[in-house]
C-alpha cells in the first residue's frame, strides 16, 4: 500500500494578520527514493516568528520566499526510516527545514543556493547525535540559542553594571539574551506581555525588572525601569517598543536588531520610527543573522550554552503542543503572543522524562 504523507501547504499569502485559510492540509503519495535521498519521519517542529516574513513575496530578507502550494518551511527533528545515501540509515536522526508534513523526501548533502540569500551555502540538513533531544536541537542549542548568544555576546557586549533592555523577554530568544546578559553581570530589563510573563521573568529567569508592553503606562514604567538610561537594547519586535527604547538610549547606546514580530502582522509597511534619536545619542543599531559567523564561532556558541544548561546557569522555557493537525493554529497563537518560550509541535510524544524546563 502507498504511502499518503500529510501536508500543511502554504495556499495563498497572507496580508496582515495570519489567518488559518492561508493554509490547506493536503494529502500526497510518497514518492520512490533517489540516490542520495533518504526518507524522514518527522517527529517535531519548531514553530518561530521569522517564519511570517519568508511567507511574504518580497525581493529582500534574510531568507528564500517560500514558495506557494509547497509545505510551509519550518525547521524539524525527524528519524530517518529508509536511506539511498551511504552515510545515513534507519534510526538516524536529521534536522533542517523539514517543512510541514509528517514525512519529508531529502538529500542531506544539500546545500543553499544565491536563492537562499543569506543562507546561501549554509547546509540544509544536518546529521545529529545519537539519541538527541529534538527540544534543545531547535531551541536553546538552535536557531533561538544562536541567536541569543550571538546578538548579545558579539553585538552587544554586555558590560558590569549596565542596563540592558530586551524586548519579547519570555520568548524563545529573549529569555536566552537576558539570562545571557545577566551571566555577564548586566543590569536586565525584560518587556512582555501581561502579568504572567513578566511574573515569569523576575521569579524563574533572574531578570531584574519586568515591565508590561500591554500596560496603559508602558512608557512610564519603563523609564521608571531604566532610571540611568539604557545601555543596550536587543530587539525583537520592533514597532511601539522600538520607539519607547530609542528616548532611553545613553550616549553611544547600542542596539542589536534581531526581529520584528511586533510588526510581522502589519498590513501595510513595518513600523516609523524617530531615528532622530539615533543620531541625538550617538546610537549604533546593528541587524546581524546567524548565518554570518563562521562554523567555528556557531561551535563556540553551542558549547557554551550547553556549558551553561549543565551548570544550571540558563533556564529554558517551552511550550510543547501535541497533533499535526495544530500547527497553522499555534503558529497564528504564537504570532499573537499567545506562547511562551519556544514553540514545539510534537508529532511522536515526547518521552515526558526529557523534558527542560516546560512550564
Amino acid at each position: 500500500m502507498t504511502v499518503q504523507n500529510r501536508q500543511w501547504i502554504l495556499a495563498r499569502r497572507p496580508r496582515g494578520e495570519v489567518r488559518v485559510d492561508d493554509f490547506e492540509l493536503i494529502s500526497k503519495p510518497l514518492t520512490t527514493l533517489q540516490s542520495g535521498q533518504v526518507l524522514v519521519r518527522v517527529q517535531a517542529f519548531a514553530n518561530a516568528p521569522a517564519m511570517r516574513e519568508w511567507m511574504d513575496d518580497a525581493w529582500e530578507g534574510t531568507a528564500p520566499t517560500m514558495p506557494l502550494c509547497e509545505p510551509v518551511q519550518g525547521r524539524g527533528v525527524g528519524v530517518v526510516t529508509a536511506s539511498e545515501h551511504p552515510k545515513f540509515r534507519p534510526g538516524d536522526q536529521i534536522t533542517g527545514l523539514l517543512g510541514w508534513q509528517e514525512y519529508a523526501i531529502v538529500n542531506p548533502d544539500d546545500r543553499w543556493g544565491p536563492e537562499g540569500r543569506s543562507w546561501a551555502g549554509s547546509q540544509k540538513f544536518w546529521q545529529l547525535q545519537t539519541n538527541s533531544d529534538p527540544a534543545r536541537v531547535l531551541g536553546v542549542l538552535g536557531g533561538n540559542g544562536l541567536a541569543a548568544y550571538l546578538g548579545m555576546v558579539d553585538v552587544i557586549k554586555p558590560k558590569s553594571g549596565e542596563t540592558i533592555v530586551v524586548s519579547a523577554a519570555a520568548g524563545a530568544t529573549g529569555s536566552l539574551a537576558g539570562q545571557i546578559a545577566k551571566l555577564h553581570g548586566a543590569r536586565i530589563v525584560g518587556i512582555a506581555s501581561g502579568k504572567e510573563k513578566t511574573s515569569l521573568l523576575t521569579e524563574r529567569l533572574r531578570f531584574d525588572v519586568g515591565v508590561d508592553r500591554k500596560s496603559p503606562d508602558f512608557e512610564d514604567e519603563l523609564r521608571r525601569a531604566c532610571p540611568a538610561g539604557i545601555s543596550a537594547y536587543f530587539d525583537n519586535t520592533q514597532g511601539e517598543v522600538l520607539d519607547a527604547c530609542l528616548p532611553l538610549l545613553v550616549k553611544r547606546g547600542r542596539v542589536a536588531m534581531c526581529g520584528g514580530v511586533g510588526v510581522l502582522n502589519a498590513a501595510a509597511g513595518r513600523g516609523n520610527y524617530n531615528l532622530m534619536h539615533v543620531i541625538w545619542k550617538r546610537a549604533r543599531l546593528e541587524g546581524f543573522s546567524i548565518f554570518e559567523y563562521s562554523d567555528e564561532q556557531r561551535k563556540e556558541a553551542v558549547a557554551n550554552l550547553a556549558s551553561w544548561i549543565e551548570e544550571g546557569s540558563l533556564a529554558i522555557l517551552e511550550d510543547n503542543l501535541y497533533g499535526f493537525e495544530i500547527l497553522p493554529t499555534a503558529f497564528i497563537d504564537l504570532l499573537a503572543g499567545r506562547s511562551v518560550g519556544r514553540q514545539l509541535v510534537w508529532i511522536e510524544r515526547r518521552d515526558p522524562a526529557s523534558t527542560v524546563g516546560k512550564l
